[in-house]
């Protein structure tokens, strides 16, 4: 049996096989020059038989030599010093930003964040690549920041893995409200079994944060992951900004210590109100290229910035068809620094076929070049649904003045 295997494996993957025989043969080559090299010292009668110190001094000799040998042979089996290689941290080379410019354009880093428009994604998490229903992406967030989405709207949601199936977690919602009440012991117990119920959830399942829109059995996906995704992708690309619209529906110390075990709370602009706004370069120069922006509570840390209250303005968001889209103030003051244009059709389920004449050049460019004229600011986010169906880069490109209107 053992023979047939090793044929087997020998036919199977032949290189494979080549290379694991050299380099036993030449391991036990080897082992067996460095026994000779050891006995001939051993043999030495002043190891054997001399003075003490000569003695002492010999003996201390042969061991020095003995790790030696198969520290070198055991490393040298395993691959020399590729195995080395192998357990180090690689040191990637990053284009310099004078070469990569600034979210891929060198004219971009000189320019405020209110003087750069971003391409969007609304709901970015809830992607059919990632099981969601009613989805309104097709990819997940690692490729949509591969293809060039630099600003993301996502909902943290409290939820609990039951079986199979993440459950949302009401529970939640109402805790703070019940921690005030003057409950006896037995109405709490009621109350703690009525939320399960309605929460689908056991009174002692773990929750965390997930994101999910709404209710999380429709499509869920860790909160922590997500973001590690986010950070990685900083990390190799070290000359991007991103930008994060979080709706909130967790406790700010939850959702900061998520951003804090992804690394990103690292990486997060700290801003105060009043203060002017960063260039993209200064951003990325202080490795301080993620803007965190939060609608229901934020304000918790610095990085951690209140959305409408003094950073964002937006457009309505509910929008039968093209043309319904309107410039209107949505939410936030006229006077907040960034303007993001809600550019989606609400139509259930979703539809790529609706985003792609959504998100068409020249309904896409038309409403931006609108929406800046009647507000008096370009739009710094265009958000959209299925970012892969129409122009929106194309559009996002005429907009920063980097390609041909």
């Amino acid at each position: 049996l053992a023979a047939i295997a090793a044929g087997f494996f020998a036919m199977r993957w032949p290189e494979a096989t080549t290379s694991i025989v050299i380099r036993v043969v030449a391991f036990l080559a080897f082992v067996a020059g460095a026994i000779g090299l050891l006995d001939l010292l051993g043999s030495v009668d002043w190891i054997q038989g001399g003075a003490g110190d000569v003695q002492r001094s010999g003996r201390r000799l042969a061991i020095n030599l003995t790790a030696a040998i198969a520290v070198t042979g055991v490393v040298m089996f395993f691959g020399g010093l590729a195995f080395v290689r192998a357990v180090q941290a690689p040191n990637v080379a990053h284009a310099a930003m004078a070469e990569d410019g600034c979210n891929g354009h060198i004219e971009l880093c000189e320019r405020r964040l209110d003087e750069v428009v971003l391409a969007g994604t609304h709901n970015s998490m809830a992607a059919s690549s990632q099981d969601f229903l009613f989805a309104r992406q097709h990819s997940g967030i690692g490729a949509q920041l591969a293809t060039g989405v630099r600003a993301f709207l996502v909902d943290l949601h409290y939820g609990a893995r039951v079986q199979d199936l993440v459950r949302t977690d009401f529970r939640s919602e109402l805790e703070e409200e019940l921690a005030q009440a003057d409950l006896s012991a037995d109405e709490r117990a009621a109350t703690d079994g009525f939320l399960a119920v309605l929460g689908g959830v056991p009174p002692d399942a773990e929750r965390t944060v997930y994101f999910c829109h709404v209710y999380c059995e429709l499509g869920a996906t860790p909160a922590l992951d997500e973001l590690r995704v986010v950070h990685d992708f900083l990390r190799e690309n070290p000359n991007e900004v991103v930008v994060l619209v979080l709706e909130d529906f967790v406790d700010p110390a939850d959702a900061i210590s998520v951003f804090e075990r992804s690394g990103l709370a690292g990486q997060a602009w700290s801003w105060l109100p009043g203060e002017p706004l960063p260039t993209l370069g200064e951003m990325i120069r202080k490795g301080d290229n993620v803007l965190v922006l939060v609608e229901n509570e934020g304000g918790a840390e610095s990085w951690y910035i209140p959305a409408y209250d003094d950073m964002l303005q937006d457009t309505p968001y509910a929008f039968e068809e093209p043309r319904d889209f309107s410039c209107a103030r949505g939410r936030g003051d006229a006077t907040n620094p960034l303007f993001m244009v809600n550019h989606w059709i609400s139509v259930d389920p979703p539809s790529p076929i609706v985003a792609a004449n959504a998100n068409a050049r020249d309904v896409l460019l038309a409403r931006s070049e609108e929406c800046a004229s009647e507000r008096g600011r370009i739009p710094n986010i265009l958000a959209v649904d299925f970012f892969d169906q129409g122009d929106l880069f194309d559009v996002v490109d005429v907009l920063n003045g980097v390609a041909p209107p």
